[in-house]
């Protein structure tokens, strides 16, 4: 049996924003809450760290130790 990995599938692998961007979530389950001072008006995921740009400008870093 052979399993294809849709694109949408990608979005939910590692940590990432959730749809509405207000949970941060590792393999599409949600893990940390941000509240709605701190949701993004842009972001960056690398591996294991997430940053988030604020509507207020600010900025700021989250890093996992490890994927659940």
């Amino acid at each position: 049996m052979e399993m294809a990995i849709q694109p949408n599938d990608l979005a939910k692998l590692g940590y990432s924003l959730g749809p509405d961007q207000s949970w941060i979530t590792c393999n599409g389950k949600n893990v940390l809450w941000v509240p709605p001072e701190y949701r993004p008006t842009c972001s960056a995921v690398q591996g294991q760290m997430i940053s988030i740009g604020c509507a207020s400008g600010r900025v700021f870093t989250i890093g996992f130790s490890r994927t659940i």
